[in-house]
């Protein structure tokens, strides 16, 4: 994603909409920096290009932010 809330250790959520019409929630399992990148852990890869809106979860609060898939 060419910028992202998410930092090391954070769990969450990115919502997309498939080619189809379909509505895809794709579960952010886990967050690892590398070499001063975010990489998320995702549970589905999303083509290079999505659009999707992200949530994470942290314990105090509810981060949601917008962004694209990097390849």
């Amino acid at each position: 994603m060419e910028k992202t809330e998410f930092s090391a250790g954070d769990t969450g959520v990115l919502e997309a909409i498939a080619r189809s019409g379909t509505r895809l929630l794709i579960p952010v399992l886990g967050v690892i920096h590398v070499q001063e990148q975010n990489w998320l852990q995702v549970e589905k890869p999303l083509m290079a290009g999505t659009a999707v809106t992200g949530y994470v979860e942290r314990r105090d609060r509810t981060i949601r932010f917008e962004g694209t898939s990097a390849s």
